[in-house]
């Protein structure tokens, strides 16, 4: 992970969501949506869903950009442009 965007979903019910950004070895920049776990520990504490660590575009972890991609874009551009 290269960094995180916090408190930017705009949906309501989704709540607790970050834009995960990565950079690939030849500087590709990828994004997509690290979700809370749905289970809390003995403490009461949620974590982070492990599964949403790697991008799935389909399937019970799904969390590619989807719609929100054009709006997260363009920070990614930027940190690839001025990685190359």
């Amino acid at each position: 992970p290269v960094f995180f965007v916090i408190g930017g979903c705009p949906n309501t019910f989704c709540g607790m969501q970050a834009v995960m950004y990565c950079a690939s070895w030849d500087c590709q920049m990828d994004f997509w949506w690290v979700k809370p776990s749905k289970t809390a520990d003995d403490e009461g504490n949620c974590g982070i869903e492990r599964n949403t660590l790697s991008r799935h575009a389909k399937g019970p972890y799904k969390n590619d950009p989807g719609r929100s991609k054009p709006f997260y874009k363009p920070l990614a551009d930027l940190f690839a442009q001025d990685a190359s």
